[in-house]
C-alpha cells in the first residue's frame, strides 16, 4: 500500500510545486497512510453507526414500555391463592395443569 501513498504524495507535491526527495515523499506518505488507517478511530466512525444506536434506543424504549405495562398490570391484580402465583395446580392424579382461577397468570384482576 506504501507505493499508492507515495505516488499520491508525489503527485500532490508536483501539483503544488513542492520539490522533495524520495525519502521525504516516503516519510510524508507513511504519515498519510497512518492517518488514513486511524481516521475511523479518530472520528468515532468505526465504533457504531448512528443506525445501530437508533435501533438500540428503539429497543430500550420498547423494553421500558413493556416494563411499565407489566407494572400497571401487577398494580391492578392480586396474587392467585389457588396456585400460589405459579400459574399451575395439580389435578386429581397429581399432574400439573394450568390454574383455572387465573388462567396460568398467577395473578387475578382486582375489582
Amino acid at each position: 500500500m506504501g507505493d499508492y501513498w507515495s505516488e499520491c504524495i508525489s503527485e500532490a507535491f508536483e501539483d503544488a510545486g513542492i520539490t522533495a526527495t524520495k525519502k521525504q515523499i516516503d516519510t510524508v506518505a507513511s504519515w498519510a497512510e497512518g492517518a488514513h488507517e486511524n481516521h475511523g478511530m479518530a472520528t468515532g466512525q468505526d465504533v457504531a453507526s448512528s443506525n445501530f444506536i437508533s435501533e438500540e434506543a428503539k429497543e430500550l424504549k420498547k423494553l421500558k414500555s413493556e416494563q411499565e405495562k407489566n407494572r400497571q398490570w401487577i398494580a391492578r391484580t392480586i396474587p392467585c391463592k389457588s396456585c400460589t402465583t405459579t400459574g399451575l395446580t395439580l389435578d386429581g392424579w397429581g399432574r400439573s395443569q394450568v390454574c383455572a382461577t387465573c388462567d396460568g397468570d398467577g395473578r387475578i384482576r382486582s375489582h
